[in-house]
């Protein structure tokens, strides 16, 4: 259905666009499948070993001291300062769980993929809270939840992500 607006007045123009829509034939070809998103496992720089880990300044960047800059701010779902700051903390927890592994269903697994450190993270924030994350122990105070997909979208855009290809 396609409504126009006249006036502050709703119409249904529907036949006219179809009308239109058909004097203007596109041909599109469309596969029948288009295969599967391949599951990484990500290699992040060893966030886990500096002294000071990233930290999370305003909603556009996280500042590291092994790597540039995370450039984040096309994340258009970060609204608050704190948000980053989780997401910062994440990157440590992540960087140090891919070395010493992380306890998934009471088993110690390493090499997760995303989708897998994306529900890890989820969890650890919901059951044992957002302080969860922080690898010194620290209750801050100063951290926002935030989605696991973001998180993971702030992983992506880490210069020196090394990702590899999981078995299947």
């Amino acid at each position: 259905m396609v409504i126009g607006m006249e006036d502050y007045l709703p119409y249904d123009l529907t036949q006219k666009a179809q009308t239109i829509a058909s004097a203007y034939p596109v041909d599109v070809s469309a596969h029948a499948t288009y295969g599967t998103i391949p599951n990484r496992i990500p290699h992040l720089p060893p966030f886990h070993t500096t002294q000071k880990g990233p930290v999370g300044r305003d909603t556009r960047t996280i500042s590291t001291q092994i790597t540039p800059d995370i450039e984040i701010g096309d994340i258009e779902q970060f609204v608050e300062a704190g948000q980053v700051r989780t997401c910062a903390e994440a990157l440590r927890y992540i960087a140090r769980g891919v070395e010493r592994g992380v306890s998934v269903g009471g088993v110690n697994k390493k090499n997760l993929t995303m989708g897998e450190w994306r529900a890890v993270l989820e969890e650890v924030m919901e059951k044992q809270g957002i302080d969860a994350l922080n690898t010194q122990g620290w209750v801050t105070g100063d951290m926002v939840s935030v989605r696991g997909v973001e998180i993971m979208a702030v992983v992506n855009r880490v210069r020196g992500l090394k990702a590899q290809r999981a078995q299947e």
